[in-house]
């Protein structure tokens, strides 16, 4: 699934163990349990646990996920929360 964020906007992630997160193209900020860090074009992530994890568009951002079908998404835009999605 292709995702798309603009700026300032937050892609959670709950009960995504095993999943991916491909950053395409942007700026994005990846935060999960105990550690948070850039993401960088091209880079490939997998998701570990079933904890909360962030993605967090420092610019307009294009992201690749294939998580579990149990997984929880949702994008949050400034004080605005979406419906999940998948």
């Amino acid at each position: 699934m292709e995702i798309e964020l603009k700026r300032g906007s937050t892609l959670k992630i709950e009960h995504g163990a095993g999943g991916r997160v491909r950053l395409n193209d942007g700026s994005a900020w990846l935060s999960a349990r105990a550690s948070s860090h850039p993401l960088y074009r091209g880079e490939i992530i997998v998701v570990r646990g079933s904890d909360t994890t962030l993605v967090y568009a420092l610019a307009d951002v294009s992201l690749s996920v294939q998580l579990p079908e149990d997984c929880h998404m949702q994008v949050r835009r400034r004080g605005e929360v979406l419906p999940n999605i998948g």
